[in-house]
């Protein structure tokens, strides 16, 4: 387990490392420096609750929805951008 959330907090800090400062420069509609934080955090979560059992799905299962809506719009504007 401790190999798999070391792997995703590296990524998730990588992650922040390039679009923060993107974020802070471009200023998509809707997209903030806070929500990229919160959305590394869940990314850990998920990655911690993904070795737990079914009583912690619910938690699990709103990490990954919150990180993927993030994500999503993290991409729809790097694509509007070109």
């Amino acid at each position: 387990m401790k190999p798999f959330v070391d792997h995703a907090k590296s990524l998730a800090d990588d992650f922040l490392f390039l679009a923060v400062p993107w974020v802070k420069e471009t200023r998509p509609h809707y997209l903030t420096e806070i929500e990229l934080r919160q959305m590394s955090d869940n990314i850990q979560m998920t990655a911690v609750n993904a070795f737990n059992g079914k009583s912690f799905y619910k938690h699990f299962h709103d990490h990954y929805e919150s990180s993927k809506y993030t994500l999503e719009r993290v991409l729809r504007s790097l694509e509007e951008a070109r």
